[in-house]
């Protein structure tokens, strides 16, 4: 492949990395425009590598290869950097302990953009405080147009002062000439990350967070600020120390700023955004403040339902549906929703600009408010306390209370004695007495009794029982006259012993095709329409731990580990003895930063599956991330014995060979590191931390060579 092709292919991959995965490939295919070797080249870029072979599952084939999370490899790092030799990697910059101006110390890479690569460090000026480093890639370093883009974003957070928008601290370049941003690291995580993939968000909490979002983009605007990019991944949440919610925006980098130098009139022709959150003049190379105010409300959209309010498999079809405006009303899909807060979405999805609210913050305001008033009504409707009743005088007074109570129960007692004597039969006067009433007499004891058995014992009816009627005698004695009455008894009703059918039971639905359905997308990658056929599955069946589990795994490889963790918790309460839903928890929780939950599960695993290396592994970021490197160096050591393939036990030869740096025994660590490249020759990683020893034993020549490799050059 020729320079310029694969030049051509890392700008696409860079592009497409920022795509969610389902329409990933579509847009590769259509940007390659039919060159077979591009597209292939391209396609293995993006591809994630195969994790470790699942362990004792009884799996469908199709899932072999893809049943078990901890290839342990930073996802975005793997996925550009697989092929060392096709894209360049930052080489120097992610290097643990490299210094940066000689002041930021990197720590770890926290993710991968289509321009740029953001790393966590420290600052060694100041008490060591973490702060996000970002380091334009390499392979952009000579885009004109992305270099301004970068600079726009320098410039745009240095005009910015404001509690919503994350602060720029610091900027330089690397000695390659490539750019590079300090800004402030917030401890917290995405809107997209608190975001339930179905049902959205509390309708309370997205009136507060979208005031909040609503007051930063105003204070941007003031400044003369377009973000052109606002969606859930650049809306960070954070809490203080009250628990008070707190907001920050993100990610100015392809920010349009009023009167930058940098600017250009080619900047306003450049389509810029994410295709979800796109305004409909972004699509005509136009943006303003207006097309903000359009991406938050889609944004609330998405945090009202669940879902964007156009989803579309490709971008022309988006643009159709979104000259046709908004179908699928936010109440549709939400009843609860007043209808004063849909006004305002709909307002602000507005497909004419001016026809949108005219600041950001109003929209905030407007949508907080209905939220707020509808949130107090419902507690006030549901739960209203019952003040208690103040006593009267009369109730303290003790005959008064004894006087009340007797006529009470008085009363009580009379009125039970008149409905008894309603409920008894009278008997009817007898014929041609001169009595006018009767005594009711009761049927004898004996009568009575035997009749009973007769009825409650007998199994089959006689046939003499309904040859004539049974009657009884009545007699009243009035002095010496004694008055007689005949009455006919009611015929007894003969019993039905006749065994009856059981009722049919309704015919259990035959779950067996749509999992396994699910199961071949799965297999395929094409996760978001199998984790739709999973849910279909748990509907009919919601005790069914494999298919909580199998969702449980599509969110993960589609990275949104939120959902992921809730639906593997689901699976390990309903199979707690599997250690395959726990692995893929534990991961989940690594790759969110939990290190505590992350290394809870990993001992729960151990427990489970003493041979499973990965644990050891994820135990040990946990030491590592307590500076307890010894530590971390005894559970690496059992994780490299315990290792089955070779890509896996090199990851672990160096993780263990940055504990060795981090004590400062270079030579251990410089042994670990070419152990790691012994076993697996395409990871840069492993080449610029085997750099970094080499610098610091001297080996300056073995470095420059080392870092060339790591960056795609060929060996000098």
């Amino acid at each position: 492949m020729s320079p310029e092709a694969r030049q051509r292919a890392k700008a696409i991959a860079g592009e497409a990395i920022q795509i969610p995965s389902d329409r990933r490939t579509a847009y590769v295919r259509e940007a390659c425009q039919g060159d077979a070797r591009l597209l292939d080249c391209v396609l293995a870029l993006l591809e994630a590598d195969s994790p470790l072979t699942p362990r004792e599952l009884q799996v469908h084939p199709a899932l072999e290869g893809l049943l078990n999370p901890t290839d342990v490899r930073p996802a975005k790092e793997t996925r550009l950097s697989s092929l060392g030799s096709v894209l360049s990697a930052p080489g120097q910059p992610d290097s643990i302990g490299a210094l940066i101006k000689d002041r930021y110390r990197i720590e770890k890479t926290l993710g991968w953009g289509g321009f740029a690569a953001t790393y966590l460090a420290a600052d060694t000026q100041l008490d060591f405080r973490p702060v996000v480093v970002k380091i334009l890639l390499e392979h952009h370093a000579r885009d004109e147009w992305v270099l301004k883009k970068f600079h726009h974003e320098m410039q745009a957070l240095a005009r910015l002062d404001h509690p919503g928008v994350v602060g720029a601290l610091d900027s330089g370049k690397l000695p390659d000439g490539r750019p590079f941003l300090v800004i402030q690291f917030v401890k917290g995580i995405t809107l997209r990350q608190a975001l339930h993939p179905t049902r959205g968000m509390g309708l309370e909490r997205t009136g507060n967070i979208v005031r909040q979002v609503g007051y930063a983009l105003s204070a941007a605007h003031q400044e003369g600020i377009c973000h052109r990019d606002v969606k859930p991944e650049n809306i960070m949440l954070y809490t203080l120390e009250g628990g008070e919610e707190q907001v920050k925006l993100i990610d100015f980098g392809i920010a349009s700023i009023r009167d930058a130098q940098l600017a250009s009139s080619g900047d306003s022709t450049k389509i810029s955004g994410t295709l979800d959150y796109m305004a409909p003049e972004q699509f005509q190379g136009v943006s303003s403040p207006a097309s903000d105010i359009y991406a938050l409300g889609v944004v609330t959209y998405e945090m009202i339902t669940g879902r964007p309010p156009f989803v579309a498999e490709n971008p022309a079809q988006f643009i159709a549906m979104q000259l046709e405006g908004v179908k699928v009303k936010p109440k549709d899909l939400r009843p609860t929703l007043p209808a004063e807060a849909q006004a305002a979405i709909l307002k602000a999805l507005r497909r004419d600009p001016s026809e949108r609210f005219v600041r950001a913050r109003d929209f905030g305001e407007v949508l907080s408010k209905s939220l707020a008033s509808n949130a107090v009504l419902n507690r006030a409707t549901t739960s209203v306390p019952l003040e208690p009743r103040p006593k009267r005088a009369w109730i303290t007074r003790g005959p008064w209370l004894w006087a009340a109570s007797l006529t009470l129960t008085l009363l009580a007692g009379v009125w039970i004695l008149s409905q008894q004597s309603r409920s008894t039969p009278k008997q009817a006067p007898i014929a041609n007495s001169p009595l006018k009433k009767t005594e009711n007499l009761p049927l004898p004891q004996s009568e009575t009794a035997k009749n009973t058995a007769t009825a409650e014992n007998a199994r089959t009816v006689p046939a003499s029982a309904a040859a004539g009627p049974k009657t009884r005698t009545v007699k009243s004695k009035i002095g010496s006259r004694v008055a007689t009455k005949i009455e006919t008894l009611p015929k007894p009703q003969p019993i039905d012993l006749t065994p009856r059918a059981p009722k049919p039971e309704t015919p259990k639905t035959d779950i067996t095709a749509p999992y396994n359905e699910a199961l071949r997308l799965f297999g395929q990658k094409n996760y978001a329409v199998a984790i739709e056929r999973f849910s279909d599955v748990i509907q009919q069946e919601p005790k069914r731990a494999d298919a909580w589990r199998m969702r449980g795994i599509s969110y993960y490889w589609m990275s949104r580990y939120v959902p992921a963790i809730a639906d593997l918790s689901e699976a390990i309460r309903l199979d707690p003895g599997n250690d395959n839903p726990l692995r893929f928890r534990m991961t989940a929780y690594l790759r969110q930063g939990e290190y505590e939950k992350a290394a809870a599960d990993a001992s729960e695993v151990i427990r489970l599956n003493p041979a499973a290396a990965d644990a050891y592994s994820v135990r040990a970021r946990l030491h590592s991330e307590k500076q307890d490197y010894s530590k971390a160096i005894e559970d690496l050591n059992i994780a490299i014995q315990r290792a089955d393939v070779d890509r896996n036990r090199a990851t672990y030869y160096s993780e263990r060979g940055d504990a060795y740096f981090r004590l400062k025994q270079l030579d251990r660590s410089l042994a670990d590191y070419d152990e790691a490249i012994r076993l697996e020759t395409t990871v840069p990683s492993f080449f610029t931390k085997r750099a970094a020893v080499k610098e610091a034993l001297g080996d300056r020549e073995g470095a420059d060579n080392d870092r060339r490799f790591a960056r795609g050059d060929s060996k000098k």
